[in-house]
């Protein structure tokens, strides 16, 4: 929401007609919006190879399809 002093500032200029502005209450929601956020740190990557940035799960997959298809799926 504005600040006490944008609508002071509106109402010299007698933008807001025959309202008066007065002291605004305490806002914690404003004073944590204005906090500064912590950046997260850069990732440290551990892959050797190309392949190894790839990763699928597979086994929930598996499990879906064993019990779609009634257990005909065979595990090897």
């Amino acid at each position: 929401h504005m600040s006490e002093r944008g609508m002071m500032i509106l109402s010299k200029q007698q933008l807001l007609g025959n309202h008066t502005v007065k002291e605004l209450r305490f806002c914690e929601h404003c004073v944590f919006g204005k906090q500064h956020r912590i950046k997260f740190p850069k990732a440290q990557h551990s892959t050797k190879s190309t392949l190894d940035y790839i990763h699928s799960d597979c086994w929930d997959l598996l499990k879906y399809l064993r019990l779609e298809e009634a257990g005909i799926f065979s595990q090897s």
